[in-house]
């Protein structure tokens, strides 16, 4: 029916009961009909409420009301009327049953045209916006594509595209060798039968390059025949990853494999298979406990809880080989939670490492036997030799002093000689004392107070006669600021004449000069003796602390020396927490320098 505006309707409703009402009163009170015809005239009536809907419900019952009153006023109410009120009644039961159910099927219509326009708007969004590619095809071929489709095989419209055949988008033939056409029979056929099909496929563009792709296809009923859906995802990209992947892990040299919660192998590279022995075939169908060899069945499995936990670790184990071999590895494992938990591991094989490491060890061990040996044999030659070298030194002096008779000048002469090498024998036996305790580590400082300029003139005088002999003179250029430090004076002293004695005995042979510099530098002591010597090769710069070294045979044969006297030095000023170090010019001389805090650090005091 044509739509009206609710105003139009009210008017012809008015309309209609004007005409049914003046009908119905003209047949059965002018005409005298039976009341049976008069009931004609409701049709009108009853016909506009239905197409008014529930409202006619409302008008059903208005015009009923109107006709009874209309009977009521022009004619007085009789036993007939009864009928014609309770068939009133009925009528608009009628009308108001008809007019719901109507107005509900209409809704329900509405509701579903509307729901299938949501879900088709839907569907058809999804379509559109996928990156995978969808299209609809029949047995005649493809009849519908998304953009997706477009952009993957090179079309630029769907028209373009729907007019190809699907071999068009296949090479002629696919990696293991059937031909296309025929393969893509067989899977069409599958998809109709069992509803879906999911393979691997490879394609063509338009430009004539193959990609690989996964490739789903559904079979449902579209406006009442069957078609296929086929979606399409191209795998150029994975595949290309997974190249990768499998490049770098069978090229690594480091074994790789992947297991799971249980221990189970998942994949292995080449460098693990060759490190065990196993093929890959084997170790996929083997556990860890399969082949480690150092922890329990069960400790692996805690050891996995651990990784879980963690989600990786790093540790030493043993692998056992196909062969029976044993090898020492170093595992680095990762956890990820995917597919139901896998673990990554690189193992390297660190057998070799651990065979020198122990070799290293031993060699170490014995090292260590060897130097307490000597230190023992050294302590113990020390104090051998001191009680003759005494005695020596004693009757020397007695002698020399010529208590028990005179002496000629040979005499005193040979006399003067035994107590120079006594006095220089027990130096060289002091020196070996000191480094055998330095190696023991019972060096001990006893500091104290002590005056600088003093115990640098009493280190002069312990060399004063051989700088005489060799015609070196000595010079002093001392800081009046730095009158006292705390130090042990002894060893303190015993620095300062070594490196006295060294500049003196390297001098050349016409002689030189010695120059002692002291200054104060903040809170340090800066002490400097320089010569004009040979000088040191710079490649030999580095052996100049090194104990019982001198820089070669021609200058220890020629100079004298045990090479021990700058190794002491060094532990001295080092035990003070003060450095030293030299620098020197082949040829021209050389400067020694080293400084010593002016207040010793407490951990220094004993």
């Amino acid at each position: 029916m044509i739509e009206l505006k609710e105003k139009h309707k009210i008017l012809v409703m008015v309309i209609l009961l004007a005409i049914s009402s003046f009908l119905t009163y003209y047949f059965h009170a002018v005409l005298r009909t039976g009341v049976v015809y008069t009931h004609f005239f409701y049709i009108p009536i009853i016909v506009a409420s239905l197409w008014w809907k529930r409202k006619g419900l409302i008008v059903v019952i208005f015009l009923a009301g109107l006709l009874i009153l209309s009977d009521v006023i022009f004619k007085m109410p009789s036993y007939d009327d009864i009928p014609r009120i309770f068939m009133f009644m009925v009528i608009g039961l009628i009308v108001a049953v008809l007019s719901e159910t109507i107005v509900k099927s209409n809704e329900l219509a509405s509701e579903r045209t509307s729901e299938l326009q949501v879900s088709e708007a839907k569907y058809r969004t999804l379509y559109e916006s996928s990156s995978d590619a969808i299209m609809m095809l029949d047995e005649k071929g493809f009849f519908d594509c998304n953009n997706a489709t477009l952009q993957m095989f090179g079309f630029s419209e769907k028209e373009d595209f729907t007019r190809v055949h699907p071999a068009d988008i296949s090479p002629p033939y696919q990696p293991d060798g059937t031909d296309s056409l025929t393969a893509a029979n067989k899977k069409i056929t599958e998809a109709f039968r069992k509803g879906t099909n999911f393979f691997e496929w490879m394609h063509r563009k338009k430009n004539g390059e193959d990609f690989s792709a996964d490739v789903l296809l559904t079979a449902f009923n579209f406006k009442g025949k069957q078609v296929l859906q086929a979606t399409v995802r191209d795998l150029t990209e994975r595949k290309r990853a997974e190249m990768e992947y499998k490049t770098i892990l069978h090229t690594a040299m480091d074994g790789f494999f992947i297991v799971d919660v249980q221990g189970r192998f998942l994949d292995v590279n080449d460098a693990y298979c060759s490190l065990t022995s196993y093929n890959r075939e084997e170790l996929l169908t083997m556990r860890i406990p399969d082949i480690e060899a150092l922890e329990k069945p069960e400790e692996t499995i805690s050891h996995i809880q651990k990784i879980m936990t963690l989600g990786g670790d790093r540790f030493e184990t043993r692998h056992r080989c196909k062969d029976g071999r044993i090898v020492d590895i170093d595992g680095s494992v990762k956890y990820l939670e995917f597919g139901g938990g896998r673990i990554f591991a690189f193992f390297r094989d660190i057998t070799e490492r651990k065979r020198t490491e122990k070799a290293l060890r031993d060699a170490k061990e014995e090292a260590e036997r060897a130097n307490m040996a000597k230190t023992n044999f050294l302590q113990t030659m020390s104090h051998e030799l001191r009680t003759p070298l005494n005695a020596i030194l004693g009757f020397s002096e007695i002698v020399k002093q010529k208590t028990s008779g005179e002496l000629n000048e040979k005499q005193e002469r040979f006399i003067d000689n035994i107590i120079t090498g006594g006095n220089n024998l027990h130096n060289i036996i002091s020196q070996i004392l000191e480094i055998v305790r330095m190696d023991e580590g019972t060096l001990e400082l006893h500091i104290e107070k002590i005056p600088v300029h003093e115990t640098v003139d009493m280190a002069i005088g312990a060399i004063l006669e051989k700088s005489v002999k060799k015609n070196v003179l000595i010079e002093k250029n001392l800081d009046p600021k730095l009158e006292y430090i705390e130090a042990d004076k002894q060893k303190f002293k015993q620095v300062f004449i070594n490196l006295l004695d060294n500049a003196v005995k390297f001098s050349k042979e016409e002689g030189g000069t010695v120059t002692i510099t002291v200054k104060k530098e903040g809170g340090m002591a800066r002490f400097s003796v320089s010569d004009t010597g040979i000088g040191i090769r710079e490649d030999d710069a580095g052996k100049l602390f090194q104990k019982f070294t001198q820089l070669d045979n021609g200058t220890t044969r020629k100079y004298g020396g045990t090479g021990i006297g700058l190794a002491i030095s060094k532990q001295f000023v080092e035990l003070h927490g003060g450095r030293i170090w030299a620098q020197s010019k082949y040829g021209e001389g050389s400067t020694f320098t080293f400084t010593l805090p002016i207040a010793a650090k407490k951990e220094s005091v004993n």
